[in-house]
């Protein structure tokens, strides 16, 4: 069965673009992922306590055969294949990879919670998610991703 699937993606030090491409290039060259669309990418500002890069942010809609744990873990593996160390919320990321929705599941785990908790609160992923995605159901808030992103960001 296959499920539909939502990621953020984003990257603030190095070549943040180059990055980002081979990130989508190793989930589209797994046998059990189908990249369904990419959103434009974006540069925002760091939300950090600490000065940092601009990102590069975008988001992916794809269909997988794998289970969320599946995904999270290959997430994972991609971001340590890219260089990624640490993942410490608000450091500076070569590459981050966020599953921020499986379906219209809620999941929640020691080591992963979907739909991703914050992405409601993000312009940086809302405005990525919202271009492929608009009218995908929260299953939590009960609200589309243009509505969100309205409250957020304003007029769409």
């Amino acid at each position: 069965m296959f499920s539909k699937a939502f990621l953020g993606l984003g990257s603030n030090v190095g070549s943040r673009k180059e990055l980002i491409s081979e990130a989508l290039r190793l989930l589209g060259e797994h046998e059990h992922i189908e990249i369904e669309k990419v959103s434009t990418l974006i540069e925002t500002d760091a939300v950090a306590a600490i000065k940092q890069p601009k990102f590069i942010n975008g988001a992916v809609q794809l269909t997988t055969l794998l289970t969320a744990q599946e995904l999270f873990v290959l997430t994972q593996d991609i971001e340590k294949k890219l260089g990624r160390i640490q993942k410490n919320t608000y450091d500076p990321r070569l590459i981050d990879l966020d599953l921020l929705f499986f379906n219209n599941e809620i999941i929640l785990e020691d080591d992963l919670i979907v739909p991703h908790p914050l992405l409601h609160l993000r312009p940086f992923v809302l405005v990525p998610l919202n271009e492929i995605a608009p009218d995908f159901l929260h299953p939590i808030l009960n609200e589309t991703i243009a509505s969100i992103t309205r409250k957020v960001v304003g007029p769409i």
